[in-house]
């Protein structure tokens, strides 16, 4: 009962300590996320709701959202038969778990059949570079290696100090406060160089592909909110209009995002928001307080062992109550004289006659007692032998006699 109270006792300051918890999280304003998502209806500063808000309103463009993988939407001709062709297909911020090498040759035969693809992240597939001919700045020997100032837009005529831009908005926490200088060290012949990293490393290109033209490089920030502020979204823009063709629709890809939830672990929903997490982490709590409890042995009640009667005692009360209740005083009394008369032989060695003087005094030598209480009580029982009814009183004081008589002699 005690161990059971105890526990009851700590899983209500544990369950008072977490919905504590719950409640001041509740209260508190909620942090600034800074997890890059690069979603069109994200408003965090790594989301892109500000840059697909303006493709959204250029004047006689259409802009479609793509929530399929490539393999699918590329090959469904039904799916696409809204999307007037060519397009241009804007995939930023890749999550590469959901892409595989089948949705790389469709992206690239989409592109050959004289549309465009505008592809940006920190992170390019080999697969992919390989395709295209491309050598990222991966084991180059140490050129190029290190932190980015800068990049340089050159048919802009204008540079965007980008590390000093996000490290400043974010007190200079964003990666560590360094920004690593991502650039590609080889290119096919024919190929656009649209940004550079300090001003000599290709970071941006536009390559030819068949009837179109792919665009892929670095640094997906340029389209977070963080970076399309104010005259910052030029940069952007800039990336848009070097690679957009006339006429061609705009579709912009919402399956390949890093929170997208076909590409997310299936908790990760769960324990990004804070109520549904505290009540994720109050229920195994509670099933391991379960399961700690139910640990403890169980075992069926014991019953109560009542002690073994005495038989014999018993059925000396019922014959007793037998003769009691048919009143054969007399008989009681012969009984009585008889088992004075065995006790005195058997316990007390006394082997004379009852009735014979000698009898009363070997009593009175081997007892002690007193010569005339022995003699009252022999008396009394030669009176009640030889009567043939005894009054109830008689009987009674007889068998206080007797009774005095054997606690003295034992």
């Amino acid at each position: 009962m005690k161990f059971t109270l105890k526990i009851a006792i700590w899983t209500g300051v544990c369950a008072a300590l977490l919905f504590a918890g719950l409640w001041v999280t509740r209260l508190a304003p909620p942090p600034l996320n800074w997890n890059d998502s690069y979603e069109n209806d994200d408003d965090m500063p790594l989301g892109s709701s500000i840059f697909f808000y303006g493709l959204s309103s250029l004047p006689g463009q259409k802009l479609q959202t793509l929530n399929m993988p490539l393999s699918l939407a590329l090959e469904a001709s039904d799916r696409w038969s809204d999307v007037p062709q060519p397009a241009t297909l804007i995939l930023i911020g890749l999550n590469w778990r959901g892409m595989d090498e089948y949705d790389i040759e469709q992206l690239i035969a989409f592109a050959s059949k004289g549309n465009s693809v505008i592809l940006s992240s920190n992170y390019l597939a080999e697969s992919l570079l390989d395709s295209l001919d491309l050598l990222d700045h991966e084991n180059d020997d140490g050129y190029g290696y290190g932190t980015i100032e800068y990049l340089e837009f050159p048919a802009l005529g204008k540079s965007f100090r980008i590390a000093d831009e996000l490290n400043q908005t974010k007190n200079s926490s964003y990666y560590g406060g360094e920004l690593q200088r991502n650039h590609f060290r080889h290119c096919p012949p024919g190929t656009d160089t649209l940004a550079l990293a300090d001003g000599y490393l290709a970071s941006i290109v536009r390559l030819p592909i068949g009837k179109g033209h792919f665009t892929i490089g670095y640094y997906p920030e340029l389209f977070s909110n963080l970076l399309c502020r104010n005259q910052n979204r030029q940069f952007a823009l800039h990336i848009l209009q070097q690679s957009h063709q006339q006429g061609q629709a705009l579709v912009w890809d919402e399956y390949y995002k890093p929170k997208n939830r076909h590409n997310r672990a299936e908790l990760s929903y769960i324990l990004s928001q804070p109520p549904l997490k505290y009540a994720y982490y109050i229920i195994l709590i509670l099933l391991f307080l379960q399961v700690f409890v139910n640990l403890k042995r169980r075992q069926r009640a014991i019953p109560i062992a009542q002690p073994v009667e005495n038989s014999t005692l018993g059925y000396a009360k019922t014959i007793s109550q037998l003769y009691y209740k048919r009143a054969d005083h007399a008989n009681l009394a012969a009984k009585l004289a008889k088992q004075f008369h065995f006790f005195v032989r058997s316990s007390l060695r006394v082997l004379s006659s009852p009735s014979s003087p000698e009898f009363q005094q070997e009593i009175v030598m081997v007892t002690g007692l007193e010569p005339a209480e022995v003699k009252k009580l022999i008396r009394t029982l030669n009176n009640m032998s030889s009567r043939d009814e005894i009054a109830e009183q008689d009987l009674i004081e007889l068998n206080h006699l007797l009774d005095n008589f054997y606690k003295k002699t034992k």
